[in-house]
């Protein structure tokens, strides 16, 4: 096919702008050897200005040379013409029968198959699909080249609140678009404090991970842009909040200091402003500060509920194997003569509960001690405790707590006999007591800074000296320190010959019992 004049330069600047398009069309559909022959005769800016068009982006294309710009713009247009040949085939005429709509993945997979368009996705659809539910939004239908999980919200499977999980997703600008979310920036639902409705199921779910998601990106990005945005997104998730004063407090603190910085909102940062680094902001330092403020914060607050709770309840201690928790009813909470608790909880972990971890406790007092027992350590536990009055369900709280290693409970229990001798000694008369606890932990620390003893042995022998060690023993040292006071050398050399093999040996472990055996509950009163 030739085209004449209208390939060189002097035909091409005769040319209308809607004609030099249409030629550029023409000649993607026959060989990309020939379109570039026509178009190296034509001005780069010619070329420049149709590219803009068919990218529909509005970039100079200054950086690129002629070559690339042309390369560029035969790949759009060629992309471009596939998808139109794509539809022709699949529109029905009158007199044939309706095909069904496929993509132009779907029919490089497979004749009559269909599969999303996201080369990191492909997941097969039905028929009836409008969108993929991997990996597209559920409320704009568009997917991420590059997803990032933190813009994102999701309908997840926790049990902390009620109703089944769709699992899908969308991402967080479209769900402060949306009334049916609850996060709608201009009318925030204060129904769901701390939490947004799926716009797909209506199940609620907790936003308090991605709020700290947020936090936390600001806290370690090195670019204003994404920094400013970050803080936006949380400033966005805490708006009309009652539940989490403190955290708004902190989060609207760093936005002004932002707004200080720059004179404008940092919702409407100017480019070229977004470019720079943090480190180099006046108030970098006292915005990161807030967000450390706020994250702290957030860590110390229980998980959002579903329920407005009418409990008080205090962890009262986190051992190793075993969690003692206080429960009191507020004042303004009405018990009949049938009152109970429903206690259930899991191993974060694991996805539902067991019937083995659910527990019904009858009292008739608001004041109520409940330890559960033979946990796991160093794990993950999820509590959920209902109240009832007879078969009425009054108020739900929900919870995480971690127990402690074996090695930390040892440590507490260290620090807690510390504390009860330094009392008892506080109340016994003068001369009663010649060599209490925090006289022996003194004594082995003087030992360690002068290097008469290792770290190793320190911790150990203070273990041992508080958990293990029987009153003979107890006797025993204080008669070690009381022949060597004034010879530190040899009182350390006497503590780790006699007392070497007492501090190693084992003790029985804490519980006794197996997680398979069942969990037991202890409800005191007080």
């Amino acid at each position: 096919m030739k085209f004449g004049a209208a390939g060189d330069s002097m035909g091409s600047s005769k040319m209308s702008f809607d004609q030099r398009r249409q030629l550029v069309l023409k000649l993607s559909k026959e060989s990309e050897r020939e379109f570039k022959e026509v178009l190296k005769d034509w001005s780069c800016n010619e070329i420049r200005e149709l590219l803009r068009a068919e990218s529909k982006k509005d970039i100079k294309y200054t950086g690129l040379t002629k070559d690339e710009i042309i390369t560029r713009l035969f790949n759009i247009v060629s992309k471009k013409n596939t998808r139109d040949h794509e539809v022709e085939e699949i529109i029905p005429s009158p007199k044939r029968q309706k095909r069904d709509l496929v993509t132009p993945l779907a029919k490089a997979k497979g004749k009559g198959k269909m599969y999303c368009q996201n080369l990191a996705c492909q997941n097969k659809l039905r028929e009836e699909a409008t969108f993929c539910k991997r990996c597209s939004c559920c409320i704009c239908f568009k997917y991420d080249d590059n997803k990032d999980p933190s813009l994102w919200l999701t309908c997840n499977s926790d049990s902390q609140f009620d109703g089944e999980s769709c699992g899908l997703s969308c991402h967080l600008n479209c769900a402060f678009d949306s009334e049916k979310s609850g996060l709608k920036e201009d009318t925030p639902s204060s129904d769901i404090d701390g939490c947004f409705n799926c716009v797909s199921c209506g199940k609620t779910n907790s936003k308090i991970e991605c709020l700290k998601k947020q936090l936390i990106i600001a806290n370690e990005e090195r670019r204003v842009g994404v920094f400013c945005y970050r803080i936006l997104l949380a400033h966005k998730l805490l708006k009309g909040t009652k539940k989490y004063i403190i955290v708004s407090e902190e989060v609207e603190k760093a936005v002004m200091h932002l707004k200080n910085e720059f004179g404008v909102p940092i919702s409407c940062l100017p480019s070229k402003m977004s470019r720079g680094l943090v480190n180099r902001l006046c108030c970098a330092e006292k915005v990161k500060k807030h967000c450390s403020s706020a994250l702290k914060e957030l860590d110390g607050l229980p998980l959002p509920s579903t329920i407005q709770g009418s409990m008080k309840i205090r962890i009262e201690s986190v051992l190793a194997t075993s969690v003692t928790f206080d429960i009191e009813a507020e004042e303004s909470f009405s018990w009949g003569d049938t009152n109970h608790y429903r206690m259930v909880y899991r191993k974060v972990s694991e996805k539902h509960s067991s019937k083995d971890l659910t527990r019904e406790l009858f009292s008739t007092s608001s004041h109520q001690r409940f330890t559960v027992m033979e946990l796991t350590p160093a794990t993950e536990y999820w509590f959920k405790i209902v109240s009832f009055s007879g078969v009425e369900e009054l108020s739900v709280d929900e919870f995480i707590v971690s127990t402690k290693t074996l090695q930390d409970e040892e440590v507490a229990a260290v620090l807690l006999n510390m504390s009860n001798c330094n009392n008892a000694n506080k109340m016994e008369k003068s001369g009663s007591c010649s060599f209490g606890f925090e006289e022996c932990v003194n004594l082995i620390r003087q030992l360690e800074c002068s290097g008469q003893v290792k770290s190793d042995f320190r911790k150990k022998f203070l273990t041992w000296y508080c958990l293990k060690a029987t009153d003979k023993e107890k006797h025993v040292v204080e008669i070690f320190v009381d022949t060597f006071k004034d010879d530190k050398e040899a009182l350390a050399k006497q503590l780790i010959d006699t007392f070497s093999d007492c501090i190693t040996r084992k003790h029985p472990e804490i519980g006794g019992g197996s997680e398979s055996a069942g969990v037991s509950l202890i409800l005191l009163q007080d």
